[in-house]
């Protein structure tokens, strides 16, 4: 009885890992609906972050869009990858505006 309850139970769907990522933006694309952030360290590299709607973006506690963000500005993104390997960002936060 105890097999036919764990043979019909569906296994859950994996949880998105989640990170941060913080850097200078490098571009803001509206048209794809993202942000390019250089990563500094060894190697210096860029991450494309896509941007949806409900993406929380903000600055001081203001709310803010992505058409306000400029290359230059410091972030921090809370991020998810997709099942593809997309990079998502979930919530950005402008460290200061350039």
């Amino acid at each position: 009885m105890l097999f036919a309850v764990i043979a019909g139970a569906r296994a859950a769907a994996p949880v998105p890992a989640t990170y941060v990522v913080t850097g200078e933006l490098a571009r803001v694309s509206l048209a794809r609906g993202s942000v390019t952030v250089k990563i500094p360290g060894p190697p210096l590299r860029e991450l494309e972050l896509r941007v949806a709607a409900d993406t929380a973006i903000s600055s001081r506690g203001r709310p803010l869009r992505l058409p306000d963000l400029r290359p230059g500005d410091r972030i921090t993104a809370a991020c998810a990858d997709d099942a593809a390997g997309v990079h998502h960002a979930e919530r950005i936060k402008l460290a200061r505006m350039r």
